[in-house]
């Protein structure tokens, strides 16, 4: 947030979103929200009814995902317990990834992949629930998915972690499996060894979303 104190232009106006069908209001500075979301920016600027009556209503997001962006917002983190001391909850974190891309927020993406790539430990493997949502709520050109492949291959136990969810219940999205498997193939038929979560860390923003407004940084090349 330190390059945001020196722009105070973000921080001139206060404006009202209000979220889920109970309409729980929150109050965000206009030139913030706009800033880090695309469609922050196209709904409250120009004509817009949004910008003229100065509230926006999002009925189909939940309250408590929302407080999470609003926290990121201004902190420019995700809140520490989704990443800590247990290691990272992959539901919250994927859930605010696909808010990211439904409300064009890159860099709330990128914070994301940060978060799980900065956990001090891996004890756990996303769920299949986890992954088949992923696979259904984002886009297929999303680089999440190329990153879900690599966390299985170079960080996590994956016969730990595919053993473990054996039932008709708990299957994994085929498309995935075949995925990882081909992933391995390659890393084993180059005899190359496992990134693990330091070597991803290295290549993040190969992962990362970057547009126009927010392009690739140097500090995570």
């Amino acid at each position: 947030m330190s390059e945001f104190k020196r722009r105070p232009s973000l921080f001139d106006t206060i404006f009202h979103v209000k979220i889920g069908p109970r309409k729980v209001a929150f109050e965000i500075h206009k030139g913030l929200l706009c800033h880090q979301s695309g469609y922050f920016n196209g709904a409250l600027t120009g004509s817009f009814r949004e910008a003229l009556d100065g509230e926006v209503l999002l009925e189909d997001e939940e309250p408590e995902l929302f407080q999470l962006f609003n926290e990121w917002i201004y902190s420019g983190r995700i809140p520490q317990d989704l990443s800590s001391p247990g290691g990272p909850n992959y539901s919250v974190l994927l859930d605010l990834y696909a808010f990211g891309e439904r409300r064009s927020v890159p860099e709330l993406q990128n914070s994301v992949i940060d978060t799980m790539l900065s956990a001090d430990h891996v004890h756990d493997c996303p769920s299949p629930a986890v992954i088949n949502l992923a696979r259904t709520n984002i886009p297929s050109t999303s680089k999440l998915h190329n990153f879900l492949v690599d966390y299985y291959v170079h960080v996590i136990n994956i016969q730990d972690c595919f053993g473990r969810h054996n039932q008709i219940r708990d299957t994994y999205d085929i498309d995935f499996i075949l995925d990882v498997a081909g992933e391995l193939d390659r890393l084993f038929s180059d005899g190359q060894k496992p990134l693990l979560l330091a070597g991803m860390w290295e290549r993040r923003c190969d992962y990362h979303s970057h547009n126009e407004a927010h392009p690739r940084q140097s500090s995570c090349k």
